[in-house]
């Protein structure tokens, strides 16, 4: 999957001999400082934003682009298991289904809680209501 996003070391190249700092940018652009960062640090921003930057550096915005190359995470379609019988096999089908980890982390949220997961006192985690 091909993502584009506005990479911060072409807007550092942009700005040399015109601003000195992301702030300075910022405010000639007419952005916010969080909004100039949230943009050249991840994959989201908006057509505006990027025009604002550009119009402040005095380039085009196709000049302050950058394409990459993200892998899409997908997970596998796997159908439920077949219902069984017994805490064992309950057991199984849950760490089939369930990342490494993820019950013990659940598990100790409940007990910090004071309740216990899936047990009598807890009564599906501990949080009461019903």
């Amino acid at each position: 999957m091909l993502k584009t996003r506005i990479d911060r070391f072409l807007v550092r190249k942009a700005m040399r001999g015109r601003y000195s700092t992301f702030g300075e940018l910022a405010k000639a652009a007419s952005i916010s400082t969080t909004t100039m960062t949230k943009a050249t640090d991840s994959n989201e921003w908006r057509s505006s934003t990027l025009d604002a930057i550009a119009s402040a550096l005095g380039v085009s915005p196709l000049t302050l682009l950058a394409v990459e190359e993200v892998a899409a995470v997908r997970q596998a379609h796997r159908p439920f298991p077949e219902p069984a019988e017994g805490p064992a096999t309950r057991q199984a089908q849950r760490n089939r289904l369930t990342p490494p980890g993820a019950f013990r982390l659940y598990a100790s949220a409940a007990r910090r809680r004071g309740g216990t997961p899936g047990g009598a006192a807890g009564a599906g985690g501990g949080g009461g209501g019903g």
